[in-house]
């Protein structure tokens, strides 16, 4: 059983290092998409950087960066024409 252990560990540290990669990219292509004003594409890859690493150093960047996209995305909605 411990050298199970031992064989696997590598795997573990290498799907950590991809999942703390993916968040990274996700999240700098998130950031590309919000300097393109486009925040409903900026959001798809914000989750996905939030998703990818719970532990992402980021995190309250990324966090500032979602909420920024939100409000911008509610603040554009159309209104409704029946209330006008």
């Amino acid at each position: 059983a411990r050298k199970e252990v031992v064989k696997r560990q590598p795997r573990l540290a290498a799907a950590t290092k991809s999942s703390l990669s993916h968040a990274t990219v996700a999240h700098s292509v998130g950031e590309l998409y919000m300097e393109l004003s486009n925040c409903r594409e900026a959001l798809a890859w914000l989750f996905r950087a939030e998703t990818a690493d719970p532990e992402y150093q980021r995190a309250s960047e990324l966090k500032n960066h979602i909420d920024t996209c939100l409000t911008h995305i509610k603040s554009s909605k159309p209104k409704n024409l029946a209330t006008r």
